[in-house]
């Protein structure tokens, strides 16, 4: 892989670090991350273009390196590969004190492609295409119809309380677009949360809405910790609901029942189905806390299970 890089990118280096399928190195001074791309190639220049507008105001952002031939990717043995020079190298995993939400972005023709903030007319898709899959082959999916019918009905609730937000309460300063994720996962460190090839364009609530999510799927979540974060972090009450809808909307439960589909494994998927009761009450818990701050619509069904 050296060979590769000194030969692409013109930088002649001695040593370098391969950690979890990702290459390390330093060159003058300067740390580089050399990484697969798995992304769809056409959404790169709108990357590259949101990476050199966001490293000026927060450094903590790596920065994508083109090749010799200008190119953001470098394909060797048929695989694809992004060269970032990295500026916080940091390891552990992130905390949801890492969350901040604070890099707004000017969203132009060019970034636009990166635009998530039109949630409900994603959920609906995705919720139009695994009941166009289940009910196609309900034999084959008969065990876990029970949760299914519940886990869409949790979706299209999600979808129509950010609706009634978007339509009830007017946008504030602090609704802008920002920097956002993806997801997040166990393994996401610090070094993935500044990676660009991580990032897309949402509002903040995404994020939030996320982590949280993702710190119920791990069991290890402390709701005084969720409480303290949620009591410093800069929302609007439009921002508030918006959040509490992305909270309600499954998309782990998504991400895993699209996975079984693919494999045929569906012990991760019951484990998440087993704990749906735990997930009600979470959800309330959390609504609970948003409510001390923002009086944000009750949802009548979450109360009593309260």
């Amino acid at each position: 892989m050296k060979n590769f890089i000194n030969y692409y990118y013109q930088l002649q280096i001695n040593d370098i670090h391969l950690s979890n399928g990702k290459y390390f190195f330093r060159y003058q001074n300067q740390s580089y991350l050399f990484k697969p791309f798995y992304g769809d190639f056409s959404y790169l220049e709108a990357i590259y273009d949101l990476n050199q507008q966001i490293v000026y105001s927060n450094p903590f952002y790596h920065r994508i390196v083109r090749n010799k031939d200008r190119s953001l990717v470098t394909v060797i043995d048929g695989k694809a590969y992004v060269l970032m020079k990295v500026n916080h190298l940091a390891s552990e995993p992130i905390s949801i004190f890492d969350i901040k939400g604070l890099d707004y972005v000017q969203v132009d023709k060019k970034l636009e492609v990166l635009n998530m903030f039109h949630w409900t007319n994603l959920w609906e898709s995705k919720i139009d295409y695994f009941e166009e899959q289940i009910f196609s082959k309900v034999s084959e999916y008969y065990s876990i119809l029970p949760t299914f019918h519940y886990f869409i009905g949790l979706g299209e609730n999600a979808i129509l309380y950010v609706r009634e937000a978007l339509i009830n309460y007017e946008a504030e300063f602090s609704d802008q677009l920002v920097v956002s994720h993806r997801r997040f996962y166990k393994q996401t460190t610090l070094i993935d949360y500044y990676d660009p090839t991580e990032l897309i364009i949402d509002h903040k609530a995404r994020d939030v809405a996320e982590y949280i999510k993702f710190l119920f799927v791990s069991g290890d979540y402390d709701m005084d910790v969720i409480s303290s974060y949620l009591g410093r972090v800069d929302f609007s009450l439009r921002g508030a609901c918006l959040l509490f809808g992305r909270l309600m909307f499954p998309s782990f439960y998504f991400d895993q029942l699209e996975i079984c589909m693919v494999h045929g494994d569906y012990e991760a998927l019951k484990r998440l189905c087993d704990r749906v009761e735990e997930y009600q009450l979470f959800l309330a818990d959390v609504f609970y806390v948003i409510t001390q701050r923002f009086p944000i619509p009750e949802v009548l069904w979450l109360l009593k299970t309260n």
